[in-house]
């Protein structure tokens, strides 16, 4: 992100749609230059959730990245996205989350931030 935004991490796509405690967690990514709170402590369970109550979660994580798309192919999981076959457009803002794919494999699942 800091490639697409330098130190301002109000100029990264997507940024202003963020809540504020998202937009917080990406300002102190950028000054400290690594993910600040991967436990997620503090998360509104709303936010996080994607404030809907229809969620589908994505399970045994392995790692996770915050990052512009870079191509646009990827499809959303979110749930809404999901069955409208929503993409997630090249420079938008996205969290991606690596799991086990077939016992053998890792697969990268997407989310709009």
């Amino acid at each position: 992100m800091k490639l697409l935004a330098g130190d301002r991490p109000e100029e990264v796509p997507g940024f202003s749609k963020l809540s504020p405690e998202a937009q917080e967690q990406v300002r102190l990514a950028f000054e400290e230059e690594k993910v600040p709170n991967k436990e997620f402590k503090g998360t509104r369970v709303d936010l996080a959730k994607g404030g809907g109550g229809s969620y589908e979660a994505i399970r045994d994580v392995q790692d996770y990245k915050v990052e512009a798309a870079s191509t646009g192919r990827a499809g959303c999981r979110a749930p809404a996205c999901k069955d409208n076959g929503t993409k997630i457009l090249k420079g938008e803002l996205r969290v991606g989350f690596l799991v086990d794919f077939d016992g053998e494999h890792m697969t990268w699942q997407y989310k709009h931030w």
